[in-house]
């Protein structure tokens, strides 16, 4: 698999990207992914720090599914990070809230859902009555004194 370095032209990390999308890496691909004539793109492919303009790089990054930013500068990630649906957005919002033990509560559930336990059941907990937590409260200790029966 082929890395990126520091020392890479646009064009070489056009070139990882259509690798790791499975593509040929030449210039025809290129163009037609840019949507250029490849003798425009051998012009700018083989001119020293040679790079299209912004749309060019746009189509280019979308269609090979990296990051505008990384394609073009060579900073950041070379992928976009997965998005988060408005549940995920949700749990992230009261994270830090939580104590450890609940984190890792909800990690092993999540982690046993994605690796196919628990599947038999009708599906995840639904919010409680209150539209709150889907997830069972702990009963509190009881840390009143009895009174002596006698």
């Amino acid at each position: 698999m082929l890395k990126p370095q520091k020392t890479q032209t646009f064009w070489d990390r056009v070139k990882l990207a259509m690798i790791a999308k499975g593509r040929k890496p030449t210039q025809i691909n290129a163009a037609k992914i840019a949507g250029r004539a490849q003798p425009t793109i051998s012009e700018i492919w083989n001119k020293p720090g040679g790079a299209p303009e912004l749309e060019v790089v746009v189509r280019l990054a979308t269609t090979l599914e990296v990051c505008v930013e990384w394609l073009y500068t060579g900073r950041g990630p070379m992928k976009p990070a997965a998005a988060i649906d408005a549940i995920g957005q949700e749990l992230l919002s009261v994270w830090d809230q939580l104590d450890e033990k609940t984190k890792r509560v909800i990690a092993g559930y999540a982690l046993g859902r994605a690796n196919g336990l628990g599947e038999s059941d009708s599906g995840p907990p639904e919010p409680g009555p209150s539209g709150g937590s889907p997830f069972p409260r702990s009963p509190r200790p009881n840390t009143r004194a009895q009174k002596p029966s006698g």
